[in-house]
């Protein structure tokens, strides 16, 4: 909205999940690469961006290293690939998200003040859909209109209205978007019920660990396969922290994403899989 509204609007808008792409992958992202040994030219993300938009997602998954880049650029204006002799001026507006506390970020000294003080110029804070159930009639109509292309509309249950804003949705609009996926899946002559939704939804109990209420009764492998999405959407696909989220390590995560047909790729969309 911000870029549309902007005299930037037909300009690029480039999206960089930083969360996504591996550590070491990440230079050749954000600087670019100049062709040499019969490698071709690959702009940077500044570059993509010239003239328009540039959104940092998840800028609290950077690295310190990656995080000095995006300071020199930003505070010179002025991006040079590697092995490049020369830098290249952009013109890009930067907008980064996040979902934690920058704050305590800096004072762990896993994000550098310098980008933290360039960055807090200017917030927005976006509140959880817990907070604002009246937005979810419209958020749902958004969705089920990208289901409906070509052909009958999907139409809603009241009864099922009721009980998507009755649900807490600890996953946020990922979690939102992959229920309602999943209803239209389910769904019957195009028309939504209680009955195509999930039963966590059904009964109104959050899936994740803070949720105070007792959880339906389901399957080891469903509570396993669930726990390992909900942690793939909190986490955007960062197998790292999804481990770290789940008490388990790396490893063991690989296989139980084979096991149960995931994906760390899966969660880099803004539509989640389908429990």
């Amino acid at each position: 909205a911000i870029h549309n509204a902007s005299p930037r609007a037909s300009k690029p808008f480039v999206i960089v999940s930083c969360g996504m792409i591996p550590v070491e992958f990440m230079p050749e992202e954000i600087l670019g690469i100049e062709a040499h040994a019969n490698q071709p030219d690959r702009p940077s993300k500044f570059e993509l961006a010239d003239g328009g938009t540039l959104v940092l997602d998840m800028i609290d998954q950077l690295s310190l290293e990656t995080q000095y880049m995006i300071l020199n650029i930003m505070n010179s204006r002025q991006v040079q690939r590697r092995y490049a002799h020369r830098p290249t001026a952009i013109n890009v507006r930067i907008i980064a998200t996040t979902t934690l506390s920058l704050d305590k970020r800096v004072q762990a000294g896993v994000f550098l003040p310098q980008l933290y003080y360039l960055f807090s110029a200017f917030r927005f804070h976006i509140p959880p859909l817990r907070s604002r159930a009246e937005d979810l009639p419209m958020l749902v109509d958004r969705i089920l209109e990208r289901y409906s292309h070509h052909q009958r509309p999907f139409t809603l249950d009241d009864r099922a209205l009721s009980l998507i804003r009755s649900y807490p949705w600890p996953g946020n609009i990922r979690e939102l978007e992959s229920v309602v996926e999943r209803a239209t899946i389910n769904a019957a002559d195009n028309h939504i019920t209680p009955a195509d939704l999930p039963p966590n939804v059904r009964t109104e109990h959050s899936l994740m660990p803070e949720s105070r209420v007792p959880q339906a009764a389901i399957s080891l492998w469903e509570a396993e396969r669930e726990a390992i999405i909900l942690a793939g959407w909190a986490c955007h696909g960062a197998i790292t922290d999804m481990a770290e989220l789940l008490g388990i390590n790396r490893t063991t995560l690989w296989r139980k994403l084979k096991q149960h047909n995931l994906s760390a790729q899966m969660f880099k969309s803004s539509s989640a899989p389908s429990l």
